[in-house]
C-alpha cells in the first residue's frame, strides 16, 4: 500500500529503462564503483542490492577480474566492466517480448 508520504517522496526512484541506463554507460569512460552503484541502487527501487569486484593474480602474473551486480530475487550478473554487468541484469529483468514476426520456423 502507498502511503501519502511515499507518493510525494521527491526521492522515490522509479525504475530504469535500458535507455537511461545507455545514457548513464555512455556518459563517462569507464564507470567507477561509486557510480555503479547509484545506478544499480536506481534499478533496485528499494529492493536488496549488492555489488562485488573480484580481482585474482596467478603466479605467472596473469590477472582475472570481474565485477558482478544482484538485485533482490535476480540471478547475479558478471561482466568484464560494471556497464557489461549493468546491462546484463537490466535486460535480464526488462526481456523484450518477441513478436510473432521475429520467431524463425523450420521447415520440415
Amino acid at each position: 500500500m502507498t502511503t501519502f508520504a511515499d507518493k510525494f517522496n521527491p526521492f522515490r526512484r522509479k525504475k530504469m529503462t535500458e535507455d537511461q541506463l545507455m545514457k548513464l554507460i555512455k556518459a563517462g569512460k569507464r564507470m567507477s564503483m561509486v557510480r555503479a552503484r547509484e545506478v544499480l541502487k536506481a534499478m533496485a527501487d528499494g529492493e536488496y542490492y549488492t555489488l562485488t569486484y573480484t580481482f585474482g593474480e596467478f603466479r605467472t602474473d596473469d590477472t582475472h577480474h570481474d565485477c558482478s551486480v544482484y538485485i533482490n530475487n535476480q540471478n547475479f550478473h558478471k561482466g568484464a566492466t560494471w556497464e557489461e554487468a549493468l546491462l546484463s541484469l537490466q535486460r535480464a529483468m526488462n526481456p523484450k517480448k518477441k513478436d510473432i514476426n521475429d520467431v524463425e520456423f523450420i521447415d520440415e
